[in-house]
């Protein structure tokens, strides 16, 4: 393989735009186009994004990790060939290669080595494009007289030992994930969407009937694909699959051409005309909410996911580029505090005191405090820090020599809860008088640090 060269496409902006959309985020340019080079059909994984790069002399595959601030780089740099329908997944890229000797070869890329190799050789008679990459596995298109679906395992180093389909049909657009593999199939005289488990070998139906269904994703047990209807006034719409419970649901009704569909985890983006100009929209499973993401001027297209990030190509500025779309995700909801912790009902009786545990010796500490008639006490623990970090299921507590705090009451032992505050007086038995407490931490988990503190009922 050639040398790279490595090109600063544009330096990831330190203040991002906000997006003029209904979904809340910041959009960010990863490329910048001209007259004569241009940027499109972006894939994402994590924080690497790849897209392939448009000049006059030649199509390139061009990486960037926008978690730096490191430029894009040329993963190919082959004038006079082209290298084109790419994807990613963690450390690995797949694309297509042609050139004048090369109808279409299948290379796989090793982005830590930087190591490209040959995973599926095209010939005069035969030729390959369209992979798709997750895990250990690879599958693409076979162009022959027919065309069909056919695969690789990157942990043995081999073809799949049988074609995923064999037929003078033609089939399309495959997609992988986990041990399946989701494609369109053309039996039937019209785009069904078929699926097929690696482990065993067995195809099945997804979607199938007198629309056409293409353009399949599946992420986890989710398939995507469009929906086309036939006849006067037709239109697209995106529907989901659920591989465990076999339902089907319809995620849109606009009246509009979409694009694309990808999904992540509970979200699906796609690109959709029904402004007049395609925009990309976003639809979230887990709130049955859609939004528009991006829109605004020009184009905004040919989108991919994972997670939070979307990355899109937009020609909003006349020329195609690659931009990213960050999703405001809200902070986590604070942890849950009990009753002798919550401040709006409790005031405090004496100061907070840490207990630390930065090694395997045991750490406890003891404090005083004199207590008011008729009054409801509690042993406010926050336990660790406010990050979940550096919590224990190790320690006891004792007040006026009686335990009231010992591992029991710290289950689960894998994930101990963040604050406990059980009741140590009762002010219906008891009247003011001076007390004492203990904490003690102890065992194997460390380091460790508890905030102790007593608390008066209001």
């Amino acid at each position: 393989m050639e040398e790279m060269r490595w090109t600063a496409i544009s330096a990831l902006a330190c203040v991002a735009s906000v997006a003029h959309a209904t979904v809340s985020g910041t959009i960010t340019p990863l490329s910048t186009a001209t007259a004569s080079s241009s940027q499109t059909s972006p894939a994402i994984s994590g924080t690497g994004v790849l897209w392939t790069g448009v000049t006059m002399s030649n199509d390139d595959i061009w990486y960037r990790d926008f978690s730096t601030m490191s430029p894009a780089v040329d993963l190919t740099n082959t004038p006079g060939e082209n290298e084109f329908l790419e994807d990613i997944d963690g450390t690995v890229a797949v694309w297509t290669h042609n050139g004048p000797s090369t109808p279409g070869d299948i290379v796989l890329f090793d982005l830590p080595s930087m190591t490209a190799t040959t995973i599926a050789s095209s010939s005069s008679s035969m030729s390959f494009q369209s992979p798709s990459v997750h895990g250990r596995w690879v599958v693409y298109t076979r162009v022959t007289s027919q065309v069909d679906i056919d695969g690789y395992d990157t942990y043995l180093g081999l073809p799949f030992s049988a074609p995923v389909t064999n037929d003078v049909a033609l089939q399309a657009r495959p997609r992988v994930s986990g041990d399946v593999i989701v494609y369109e199939d053309y039996n039937s005289g019209n785009a069904d969407v078929f699926g097929y488990h690696i482990s065993t070998s067995t195809g099945f139906v997804i979607a199938n009937g007198a629309d056409a269904q293409t353009q399949p994703d599946l992420d986890g047990n989710t398939v995507v694909w469009v929906d086309t209807s036939s006849g006067p006034g037709s239109s697209d719409q995106i529907w989901t699959y659920d591989l465990t419970t076999g339902a089907s649901h319809q995620l849109t009704t606009a009246t509009s051409h979409k694009i694309q569909p990808r999904i992540s985890g509970t979200r699906v983006v796609w690109a959709d005309d029904r402004n007049g100009n395609l925009d990309v929209y976003l639809y979230d499973l887990s709130t049955g909410v859609e939004d528009l993401m991006a829109g605004g001027t020009g184009d905004q297209m040919l989108s991919d996911i994972d997670g939070a990030h979307v990355v899109y190509t937009s020609n909003e500025t006349g020329f195609e580029q690659v931009y990213l779309f960050t999703i405001s995700t809200p902070p986590p909801p604070p942890p849950s505090v009990p009753f002798g912790c919550d401040p709006t009902k409790t005031d405090a009786a004496d100061p907070a005191v840490v207990l630390a545990r930065p090694t395997q010796k045991t750490s406890f500490t003891s404090q005083a405090f004199t207590t008011l008639p008729n009054r409801d006490y509690y042993l406010c623990v926050q336990n660790g820090l406010s990050d979940g970090t550096k919590k224990t299921d190790q320690m006891l507590a004792v007040v006026d020599g009686q335990l009231v705090i010992n591992p029991s009451d710290l289950k689960p032992n894998s994930n101990p809860p963040g604050w406990i505050a059980p009741k140590i007086l009762d002010g219906k038995k008891g009247k003011g008088t001076s007390h004492s407490w203990t904490a003690t931490l102890y065992g194997n988990r460390w380091p460790s640090q508890l905030t102790l503190q007593v608390r008066v009922a209001k």
